[in-house]
């Protein structure tokens, strides 16, 4: 028997629940799964939302394809700030070369590799400090992000050109991602990503004709991208290279330092939680004689990983993913009608009672296994989405987060200074800034 999906109240005319929506995506989500269960639907600007909070309906939004339920047409704001050509807004196929060239990236012996780059760049941090003082957090870990994108992608000349006013025009770019308001409209936000997109475009072609004007040395990481560029269609193409240069230096602006702040944020929170951690830290490198925050290090520490997925859990940075249906969907025993934006909803999923003993607290010992230790990463867990969109650089944001959260509590003492308050921005679940933390230098390392 089909089952109507139930209308959320309050709805004003044309705005339909923007306002509601707006204000706290996460909170309005979650206060509409306890009033209405787990499909509701409700109206943003005209669109019509459903949005499903269940594990089984989340498994079947990631089982469809993008000819069923499609991601190029949930996301304009995307398409705007890149190209409609460029990855899932793609055809097919050139959507497929352009993942498999990425995911390159993040092969095992890849993320190997990079450990020694991500921890230089975290100890030129903390390198930098007073022995005792009072840093920004959301500044320091978007500017950390973009010094372990450059170094890890773009190589040691970008990343000598990595400046402040870099960073502002990362920070004016990511402000292109708008998921209420109609991209045509005349946003300021919307004109300055565009503003900063031109220069940094123009930055990585500019920077790309003096890199392969010299000698090039073909180890340098932004020499190898580049001469896999030039082996696809796109080796002519100086928009698209552009772009995809600018994706390696810009990716993790708004993810991968939200998601870094937020685990900082919740072992300053949990002081036993941080000491557990710094137990671990210190048997992990006796266990493997050395000194070194290196990848054998790393990856024996499974409540380090614990700790890293309660965060993710706890503090999804995105509060919702979206698909377009492209013919009825049916889910349960509702039918989704064609034309329907549908949202997942990682801002409740996470938070479900049902799947999560007491959901609001920060227990990490949940995703640990007794036997093995091994984290298990359960399916519902979606805040780097799921089924064949799942973000391809999960286990890299994974890493660096991993070793700018060790190599921070390892050296510094740090206390929060100001409360941890949501920021409305997009679909992002961020502290709003300033959100400043206390330090002071470790005698010696953990």
């Amino acid at each position: 028997m089909e089952h109507s999906i139930p209308s959320v109240d309050g709805a004003r005319l044309l705005l339909g629940n923007s306002l509601q929506f707006s204000k706290n995506p996460g909170e309005f989500l979650r206060d509409a799964h306890r009033k209405y269960g787990d499909i509701f639907k409700f109206k943003m600007m005209g669109k019509n939302i459903v949005t499903i909070c269940s594990p089984e309906y989340n498994r079947i939004l990631f089982e469809h394809t993008d000819g069923e339920l499609s991601i190029r047409e949930s996301y304009p704001s995307f398409a705007k700030m890149f190209s409609d050509n460029f990855f899932f807004f793609a055809p097919h196929d050139q959507y497929v070369e352009q993942r498999e060239m990425v995911k390159t990236l993040f092969k095992v012996d890849s993320l190997r590799s990079y450990v020694s780059k991500l921890r230089r760049e975290a100890r030129l941090l903390i390198e930098s400090l007073e022995g005792s003082g009072e840093l920004e957090l959301s500044t320091t870990l978007g500017r950390l992000t973009a010094n372990f994108n450059a170094s890890v992608f773009l190589g040691p000349d970008f990343r000598e050109m990595i400046s402040d006013d870099i960073y502002k025009l990362y920070n004016e770019f990511s402000g292109g991602l708008e998921l209420v308001l109609p991209t045509w409209l005349p946003l300021k936000h919307i004109r300055r990503s565009q503003t900063a997109k031109r220069t940094l475009t123009d930055l990585m072609l500019s920077f790309r004709a003096k890199k392969l004007r010299n000698d090039v040395d073909e180890s340098d990481p932004f020499v190898r991208i580049h001469r896999e560029l030039e082996k696809s269609r796109y080796g002519g193409d100086d928009e698209m290279i552009a772009l995809v240069l600018l994706l390696l230096g810009w990716a993790g602006q708004e993810t991968g330092a939200g998601s870094m702040m937020w685990a900082i944020v919740n072992l300053l929170l949990h002081k036993d939680v941080q000491r557990k951690l710094l137990d671990e830290i210190v048997d992990a490198k006796t266990a493997h004689n050395t000194d070194e925050l290196n990848w054998d290090v790393i990856q024996s520490m499974k409540y380090l990983d614990a700790v890293i997925l309660e965060s993710e859990r706890r503090h999804p940075v995105i509060n919702i993913l979206m698909r377009t249906a492209k013919r009825d969907i049916r889910f349960g025993p509702h039918l989704v009608k064609r034309g329907t934006t549908i949202f997942a909803a990682p801002a409740v999923t996470h938070l479900r009672s049902d799947l999560f003993e007491h959901p609001y607290a920060f227990r990490p010992e949940r995703f640990l296994d007794s036997e093995s230790g091994a984290p298990p990463v359960p399916p519902y867990l979606i805040g780097f989405s799921g089924g064949a969109h799942r973000c391809a650089g999960v286990n890299f944001a994974r890493l660096f987060i991993k070793v700018a959260v060790v190599s921070l509590v390892q050296e510094l003492d740090l206390e929060l200074v100001d409360e941890p308050v949501y920021k409305g921005r997009g679909g992002a679940n961020v502290p709003s800034a300033p959100l400043r933390v206390r330090y002071r230098r470790r005698h010696g390392k953990v």
